[in-house]
């Protein structure tokens, strides 16, 4: 270690030569007294040598550093078939805006404490609904230690975190979902929310654009229209994903428009009043990396064939090949709608709602069509395979509905059908 001045400054600073990574260890003392220089460069030297003894790293990265090493890396993996796309975009859009959020970019990473781990483990499980999506968080912050920051040396270790533990009722618990009252706020807002004159000139921001005290972005009229476009999908697919069910971004942002036939479909006697309805339905293939093939039918066609004449009065025609949910405008046009666009808007429009009881996703119309079906008695197997889930599953997840009819149907008031019917009375 040698403690030093540089001929411009009056401050005191040490150097030291770590030969394992071929780097200089170089800080100021922040001191001009050259004996308190030397004590400070002796805990420096202490703190070092403990370093390198432990085979840690002297030269931490920072985490949005490590965060970016490690996505070459499974994009590495990805390539060669190792992992899927989904899992490794999954992976790192976690890491990137979750837990660096967190612990902060430019915190290194040998500085992350277990203190740190537990904090995290309380804040989200305060934040989530299920424990189960908790554990694979954890999962996914112990694979970038395991996988990379240990094996190259720049922690000592996999960070500690509390315990996982699930009981029966965390496996069964599905969050929560719209009321009936709130899919009404919904419905009718989304109506004035896709007007032209509703998009404004300025957008608050959901993260920072730019420099980091830009906290609102003004929009041109190009950008107007770019957004206008993208409400009005958005508005179809929010119609459509809460009429079929599928899951909104794995599934059905990924349908083409060969996969969608819309047809037709007389009810009878559909509201009970005697008279027959004709509906636009819709089948849609669903090619689902987890359940497989399987056709989706739902009265959705309407909302469908009005995007098809969105499109064609903005001048675009859709190919079989084109996807169904598409960006008309700007850098992406003519593309596959962004999913990070689609939970912007829907954000958006959760708060042009007022809508905050909990934290709403797109998710959410995924259990609200399920829930919906469940408590008007739509058979549960036939609504499984609708939905691309065992019966078993279904059973599991949604089994405070079963107890909500469950309690309806034991509690319904019966006539008896004689004054001398005996038996207990409902």
């Amino acid at each position: 270690m040698v403690v030093f001045k540089r001929p411009n400054s009056p401050n005191w600073y040490c150097r030291y030569y770590v030969r394992q990574e071929a780097k200089y260890y170089q800080k100021s003392l922040r001191t001009t007294s050259k004996i308190v220089a030397h004590e400070k460069a002796k805990e420096i030297y202490k703190e070092i040598t403990s370093l390198i003894s432990r085979d840690e790293k002297v030269f931490s990265l920072t985490w949005a550093e490590a965060i970016d090493n490690y996505r070459e890396m499974e994009f590495e993996r990805f390539m060669g078939g190792v992992i899927s796309e989904e899992w490794y975009k999954k992976k790192i859009s976690y890491l990137k805006n979750t837990w660096v959020r967190y612990v902060g970019a430019d915190t290194p990473v040998n500085q992350t404490s277990d203190e740190d781990g537990r904090e995290f483990y309380r804040q989200r499980s305060l934040h989530l609904a299920r424990k189960n999506t908790l554990r694979i968080e954890l999962t996914l912050i112990r694979a970038i230690y395991s996988d990379y920051l240990v094996p190259k040396g720049y922690c000592l270790r996999v960070i500690r975190f509390p315990k996982v533990i699930l009981k029966k009722q965390d496996k069964s618990r599905r969050v929560d979902t719209f009321t009936d009252e709130e899919w009404g706020v919904v419905y009718t807002n989304m109506r004035r929310w896709v007007e032209w004159d509703e998009v404004g000139h300025y957008r608050n921001a959901q993260t920072k654009y730019g420099k980091s005290e830009n906290k609102v972005k003004e929009l041109n009229e190009y950008q107007r229209q770019i957004e206008w476009c993208r409400r009005n999908v958005l508005r179809e697919f929010i119609l459509i994903s809460a009429n079929l069910g599928t899951r909104p971004v794995s599934e059905l942002l990924n349908i083409r428009r060969k996969d969608v036939n819309i047809t037709k479909t007389l009810f009878k006697n559909r509201y009970g009043d005697g008279q027959d309805v004709w509906k636009m339905t819709c089948d849609v293939f669903i090619d689902s990396r987890k359940t497989g093939h399987r056709n989706v039918n739902g009265i959705a066609g309407l909302y469908f064939q009005r995007l098809f004449d969105f499109y064609e009065s903005q001048g675009v025609k859709l190919e079989d090949e084109d996807f169904v949910f598409l960006d008309l405008e700007g850098r992406r046009k003519g593309k596959q709608l962004d999913k990070y666009v689609l939970n912007r808007l829907f954000r958006e429009l959760m708060y042009y709602c007022k809508l905050d009881r909990i934290h709403f996703t797109p998710y959410h119309l995924r259990h609200f069509y399920i829930t919906t079906r469940l408590m008007n008695g739509v058979d549960i197997v036939l609504l499984s395979e609708n939905a691309g889930n065992s019966p078993k599953v279904i059973f599991d997840t949604y089994a405070h509905i079963r107890t909500k009819l469950a309690t309806q149907e034991l509690n319904k008031y019966r006539r008896r059908g004689s004054a001398d019917e005996l038996g207990v009375e409902f």
